[in-house]
């Protein structure tokens, strides 16, 4: 974990600060001596050009009554020295949000708010951020709804296809006893010495036997009979 973002490592949040840590906090410097000058300003710096400039900020602000000022971090009516002069961290952080929307040190902001864009406040973050997560979930339930009902189709997908092939082979099993039954009945025709193949003759023979059984087939089925009986054999002999 860097220094950064470790609070408890940097020593740089406290209940108020000076005005010359408090840019040196605010320009993330750590680790070295920060000299001031007899107002409390840090000298000017080569390596932290910034740094005088947000002392002379705060310093400002202090003297513009915009940021209230204390003594050694205690609140007071009567005249502060200028390197005496204490901002309350609270105060600071207010200051900031107000006028440097853009800035979030991390000694005044948690992670949550330097994530938070200026136009929206913690509170509004934090809402949105619930009902993302709620969002969220509704969509893995969603998902996982979807994955059930995928798993459904594609075992209802294997039904119907072995339902189809049984049916294609009772199908084609149909149609062989058919062909089957249509052989016997050319056999029977051979034996009465009665040839499908000539249908027109043979087709009324047969359907006036059929009335006097009392069973009468019309003239047009028996010859599609007899077509039926000669595609068989065709088909048998191919």
């Amino acid at each position: 974990m860097s220094h950064q973002e470790d609070k408890s490592c940097r020593g740089d949040r406290k209940p108020y600060y000076t005005v010359a840590e408090a840019a040196t906090f605010w320009c993330n410097i750590l680790g070295r001596t920060v000299r001031v000058d007899e107002k409390g300003i840090p000298i000017d710096d080569s390596r932290n050009p910034c740094l005088r400039i947000r002392a002379q900020e705060i310093m400002f602000a202090i003297d513009e009554g915009i940021l209230r000022c204390g003594r050694d971090g205690k609140t007071v009516d009567d005249h502060v020295a200028p390197a005496r002069k204490t901002v309350r961290h609270i105060d600071l952080k207010e200051w900031m949000e107000k006028n440097f929307p853009g800035d979030k040190p991390v000694f005044l902001f948690d992670e949550v708010e330097r994530q938070t864009h200026p136009a929206i406040t913690v509170d509004s973050y934090r809402a949105l951020k619930a009902a993302h997560d709620a969002k969220e979930k509704h969509l893995e339930k969603a998902q996982e709804i979807i994955r059930t009902f995928n798993s459904q189709i594609a075992e209802m997908t294997l039904e119907r296809d072995a339902l189809r092939k049984q049916a294609e082979s009772s199908k084609e099993m149909g149609t062989r006893q058919k062909r089957t039954w249509l052989v016997v009945m050319a056999a029977l025709c051979e034996m009465a010495n009665a040839s499908p193949y000539h249908g027109d003759g043979l087709a009324p023979r047969l359907a006036e036997a059929t009335q006097r059984m009392g069973t009468p087939v019309t003239d047009d089925t028996i010859r599609g009979i007899l077509a039926g009986i000669r595609e068989a054999l065709e088909a048998r002999t191919s």
